[in-house]
């Protein structure tokens, strides 16, 4: 580390918080050879010392399409363990997944387990993860240390990553400035300056340089690697001479071949081997920076003798390093000068030599996988045969390089019928896996469109296969016209089995119910419902009564549309809890459960599905966003903000992020924060999550209008999304906004209106009294009646309905009542109990909008009690955030925490981030000391 004080000063004041309980993250930049392992090496090893579980792996070049091969070589994933959450992040990385599966889905369940593992550790002290040559890095293992550079910052966690300069277009170029904008750190590794490069050749040589052998050592342009190369093939030729304890060039100076570049030094002494040897480790080196001496034994054909004594001779010259039971370079640098003796087309045919010989051997599949597709030529038979039979293990592993490969061999000639079938299928599910989804149902509909004869049954089940990855291809993009186009065409076919046609029948349900064709999914999903039970086949019943669960939700019959939810549950634990690729056995009961006002059995739900179905990503919009809804009813705002912070880590292919935001900008707008322009409210868009909120857009617009002193407006926004959303997807939860309707025409004086909104919500609270509905007609209908005994009573059932925010509008507008009544001092204290509501959730722009309103009305008050919440100190925090942080005070981690209070941990993480912030705190361990100072007072 000589001359690399100031580079260790900066990494070092990142690393020593963290041992003290707030962590952070830094990358470490710089040319190859300039010294960025050396460092990580140093900085490992003084961690270490100083306690901290340290955690050290490098990425590699062929292992880039591999996921999670660059942080399991931090993190041991490549071997068993006995921890039993690092065995079960193995599981879910190298086990078997349905063929529709999306990889974002599977690599986000690793994430998820290998950060709660992580969580884990630093509960029980301090751990640092650090990464050399990053830039060789695959997606998956870049996305954990994202996610890891993110929670570092309130953790005893120091992430530390060393790569080389990126292109525009890598990954960490796409996150890198978001992590520096939140205290990341980045180190420039530069030249040593001329004084340390004189001392490092002192260190070196043993003797002072004199002048002209330094001139000659300033050829290595302060790279400390470039450096030792001269100077030790300048000693090997004795062309260095230690006068009077100075070095200095001898006779032989003049004489010696000189190398022009650490290559050029390689070469050299690669040279001074044996032919055989070097020959040897050529093509070694093109197999990769380490290979295991026994599989280069088969690729070769060599024995491991002859092997071992090259292997030995490179040592001797510094070519290789000591591992084990590898050949292992001593720097990918050497590794890369070696390999370019081969030409580049023997580089490709050795490599696609080595993949056919690990093929016998058995090797795991994305090894061979990466020699197979070595170079532009043609796959030999072999490989293709291999591939076919490997690519449900392929698609786990490496589904980047499956793709590759398939693509370069589905259209190849001379392929038999039944290899060339498994081909195709698993180019499809290959390209699903990866999120291709336009591109998985193009290739379907290219095969599909083929003249094939369908006489023989390989051929037609082959078909049959294709069409049903073609309509999960069509529904996983959230285009339900075009998966109802597949299904429907695919049943007019001759010859289809009783239970395909019940699971297209499922198919179908689905997808009409997005077009709220009601008669049509009550129909196919009942058909549906009939072929599951009797053939027992969960996707066609769990389709058909997901599909009429949701029907039954939509029209207000909620105890109906739980029995159908629960059926789904009864068939998937019957056939050992699994479900279907494309339908959820949670979603639906989840959202039942909140219009039945059982918010605790809903937050239960969607906590089970998180574990049970956490493989499966395209549904995890849904579900955190029905947890902030759980949570917004509640009262838990805070919370549902929270919930909603997670749904940046997901794809959205079926339209959350719409209601998403229109659920954050009228939270923020009720709180008084300005919100300019964020309502959403895009009815082109028919994706299920956008269509089935549309009325928050409208909601965010009118209150947007009245605070902008336009109450007419809001009237008018709202009275029109009533009329336009009644028997729509919208309609279940459509009354969220009937208080504010009914409010605004009571204050205007719009009896037709608030006429049609009582009815309305009458009517929804006959078909299932629950006391939310209730509560939301007796409102509608007391403001339109002037009766305080029904606005009472309106308040009462919110209360039993565990929804303060709405209980707090039934009190305000009950305090109105009452002065029109001549009751004023019980208005007075009515009023003062629902700003006390109101301030419970920071609600400022309600509680100014009431007190206008009521001062409107003539009623004269002072300005005693509580108007808002504190933003700072204890008090500041909501009960979630309070019980979080008594848990952190515990010494629990944030993977505990989630556990024992049924969050996910990326919700809990942003509890704990604000936590930090409310207390002015900068780690974990001074939230401890704080609990612990507040609890004495």
């Amino acid at each position: 580390m000589i001359g690399r004080d100031e580079e260790l000063g900066r990494i070092s004041s990142v690393a020593e918080p963290a041992i003290a309980g707030r962590g952070g993250i830094v990358m470490l930049k710089g040319e190859p050879g300039i010294g960025k392992t050396a460092m990580l090496t140093v900085i490992s090893r003084a961690l270490a010392e100083r306690g901290m579980r340290v955690c050290h792996g490098s990425a590699r070049e062929l292992e880039q399409a591999v996921g999670f091969a660059a942080i399991g070589a931090c993190l041991g994933l490549e071997r068993p363990s006995s921890e039993p959450m690092l065995e079960r992040a193995r599981t879910i990385l190298f086990g078997q997944i349905g063929s529709a599966m999306p990889q974002s889905g599977h690599d986000y369940a690793v994430v998820e387990t290998l950060l709660s593992l992580i969580d884990t550790w630093c509960s029980t002290g301090p751990v640092a993860v650090i990464l050399d040559d990053a830039q060789w890095a695959d997606p998956a293992s870049l996305m954990t240390l994202q996610r890891l550079g993110e929670m570092a910052f309130d953790l005893p966690l120091f992430v530390m990553v060393a790569t080389r300069q990126w292109s525009a277009g890598h990954p960490l170029a796409a996150f890198w400035p978001r992590l520096e904008a939140k205290g990341a750190v980045t180190v420039r590794l530069g030249a040593l300056s001329e004084a340390a490069v004189s001392t490092l050749v002192e260190r070196t040589l043993g003797a002072r340089a004199d002048p002209s052998l330094m001139a000659t050592v300033a050829r290595a342009d302060g790279n400390p690697l470039c450096v030792e190369v001269l100077m030790s093939g300048l000693l090997e030729d004795g062309a260095i001479a230690v006068v009077d304890g100075v070095a200095e060039p001898s006779r032989q100076m003049s004489a010696a071949r000189l190398p022009k570049s650490v290559t050029d030094e390689i070469r050299r002494r690669l040279d001074s081997l044996l032919v055989g040897d070097r020959h040897l480790l050529s093509m070694a080196a093109a197999l990769g920076a380490s290979v295991e001496v026994v599989e280069l034994s088969s690729i070769l054909g060599e024995s491991v003798i002859t092997i071992w004594s090259a292997i030995a001779a490179a040592i001797e010259v510094g070519l290789l390093i000591r591992d084990d039971e590898r050949i292992a370079f001593r720097h990918d640098v050497f590794q890369q000068a070696i390999a370019d003796r081969l030409p580049v087309s023997s580089q490709d045919s050795l490599r696609r030599r080595a993949a056919i010989t690990l093929m016998s051997m058995e090797a795991p599949v994305e090894r061979v996988a990466a020699y197979l597709s070595a170079g532009p030529g043609p796959i030999e038979p072999r490989g293709i045969v291999w591939l076919a039979e490997s690519v449900d293990a392929l698609l786990v592993r490496a589904p980047e390089t499956a793709i590759g490969l398939l693509e370069r061999v589905v259209n190849t000639g001379g392929i038999d019928t039944s290899t060339s079938q498994r081909l195709e299928l698993g180019y499809v599910r290959a390209l699903l896996r990866s999120g291709r989804l336009v591109d998985a149902e193009s290739f379907a509909r290219q095969v599909l469109a083929q003249d094939r004869a369908e006489a023989d049954e390989p051929t037609a089940v082959h078909l049959g296969l294709l069409r049903w990855l073609l309509a999960q291809a069509c529904f996983a993009q959230g285009r339900m016209d075009a998966t109802a186009e597949v299904a429907e065409a695919t049943l007019a076919r001759p010859g289809m089995t009783p239970e395909a046609k019940g699971r297209y029948h499922g198919f179908l349900a689905l997808t009409y119910l997005s077009g709220e064709r009601y008669d049509d999914v009550e129909q196919f999903g009942q058909l549906a419902v009939s072929v599951g039970d009797s053939y027992d086949d969960l996707i066609a019943t769990g389709m058909g009564c997901t599909a009429l669960s949701g029907l039954r939700y939509a029209k207000g019959y909620l105890d109906d549309a739980l029995v159908f939810s629960d059926r789904v549950l009864a068939a998937a634990a019957r056939q050992g809890g699994g479900a279907a690729d494309q339908f959820d056995v949670h979603l639906i009961r989840g959202n039942i459960l909140i219009e039945l006002d059982r918010l605790d059995e809903a937050d239960g739900t969607f906590t089970a599905a998180a574990r049970d179905r956490e493989l499966v990503s395209h549904m995890r919009p849904a579900h955190q966003f029905s947890r902030a809804r759980t949570r917004f009813v509640a009262g838990e705002w805070d919370d549902a903000i929270a919930e909603m912070a997670t749904l940046q880590d997901f794809s959205d292919s079926y339209g959350y992020a719409a209601p998403m935001q229109n659920l954050r900008a009228l939270i923020a707008l009720r709180r008084g924060s300005a919100v300019p322009d964020l309502a959403v409210h895009d009815e082109s868009d028919r994706r299920f999550g956008n269509r089935t909120y549309l009325h928050l857009g409208a909601w965010v617009r009118a209150v947007t209008s009245e605070g902008q002193g336009r109450p007419d407006e809001a009237l008018q926004i709202l009275a029109e999304a009533v009329h336009q959303y009644a028997d729509t997807l919208c309609s279940a939860t459509l009354y969220y906004i009937y208080p504010d309707l009914a409010r605004l025409a009571a204050m205007g004086r719009d009896p037709l209106i608030a006429e049609q909104v009582a009815v309305a919500s009458e009517e929804l609270a006959r078909r299932q009294p629950t006391a939310s509905r209730r509560a939301t007609a007796a409102l509608c209908r007391g403001l339109l009646a002037g009766r305080s005994d029904l606005l009472g009573a309106a308040f009462e059932a919110f209360q039993a309905a565990g929804r303060p925010w709405y209980a707090a509008q039934a009190l305000e507008s009950l305090a109105a009542q009452l002065v029109h009544d001549g009751q004023g001092s019980e208005a007075n204290r009515t009023l003062d109990r629902a700003l006390g509501l109101y301030a419970d959730l920071g609600c400022e722009w309600d509680i100014a909008r009431a007190e206008t309103r009521l001062r409107g009305l003539g009623l004269r008050r002072g300005r005693g009690g509580r108007r808002n919440r504190p933003k700072h100190g204890m008090a500041a925090l909501t009960v979630t955030e309070r019980k979080v942080a008594e848990l952190v005070a515990q010494g629990c981690s944030n993977s505990d925490i989630a556990e024992s209070m049924f969050l996910s941990r990326r919700t809990v993480e942003t509890h704990v981030s604000s936590i930090l912030a409310k207390l002015g705190l900068n780690s974990r361990v001074l939230v401890a000391i704080a609990f612990s100072a507040d609890s004495r007072n």
